[in-house]
C-alpha cells in the first residue's frame, strides 16, 4: 500500500505538469474565436447606435462575453466588445438606445460580418480593449 501511495505522490505532479500547458491551450472564453480573428489591416470604425446587448456564453461555459448590436445606417453589425468581467470594472456603461463610435477590425464570423471593438467612443468617454494588434487588454502582458 505504501507503494502505490509512494507512486502516485510521484506520478500525480508530473502528470500535471505534463498536461498543464495541453489544458492552458484549451481555455477559452467567448472572445477567444475573435481575437484569432482580428486583423490589423482590416481596422475600420463604425458609427451607429446600440439597438441590442448580449451576454454570450463561451462555448465551454467557462465566462461570459458582452457583444453589442450596433445599428448603423447600413446594417445591424454584432460588435464584439469583450468579457463581462472585464467591462463590470471599467466606467464605460453601455445602454441600448447609446450613440456609439467603434474602432475595429471587421471579421466574419458564422458567415456574418462582426467588429472585434479596439475602442469604443461615446461624445467624451473613450474604452480602450484591445491595441492595435489585436492583443485584448485584459491579458497580462508576457515578461520577455
Amino acid at each position: 500500500m505504501k507503494r502505490v501511495l509512494t507512486a502516485l505522490s510521484i506520478a500525480a505532479p508530473l502528470i500535471l505538469l505534463v498536461a498543464s500547458p495541453a489544458l492552458a491551450q484549451q481555455r477559452g472564453g467567448p472572445g477567444q474565436r475573435a481575437n484569432r480573428l482580428f486583423d490589423p489591416a482590416t481596422i475600420e470604425t463604425v458609427t451607429g447606435v446600440i439597438a441590442r446587448i448580449d451576454s454570450v456564453q463561451s462555448p465551454r461555459g467557462r465566462s461570459v462575453g458582452l457583444h453589442l448590436q450596433l445599428q448603423t445606417e447600413a446594417m445591424t453589425l454584432p460588435v464584439h466588445l469583450g468579457p463581462s468581467w472585464f467591462l463590470a470594472d471599467q466606467s464605460f456603461v453601455f445602454q441600448t438606445g447609446d450613440s456609439l463610435s467603434v474602432r475595429g477590425s471587421r471579421v466574419t464570423i458564422d458567415n456574418a460580418p462582426a467588429l472585434i471593438a479596439v475602442e469604443v467612443r461615446r461624445s467624451d468617454q473613450s474604452l480602450r480593449l484591445r491595441d492595435e494588434s489585436g492583443r485584448p487588454q485584459w491579458r497580462p502582458r508576457r515578461q520577455r
